[in-house]
């Protein structure tokens, strides 16, 4: 958790940086945005 200080200034991007860290999932999240009739 190397974001704990800079939780509030990674508001957002902590959401794309701890999925990607996770895996692709935030390549995932960001398809079922862009594509949702292909999911």
């Amino acid at each position: 958790m190397d974001m704990g200080e800079k939780g509030e200034l990674y508001d957002t991007a902590s959401l794309n940086a701890n999925v990607d860290r996770n895996g692709n999932s935030v390549a995932r999240k960001r398809i079922r945005v862009q594509h949702p009739s292909q999911t």
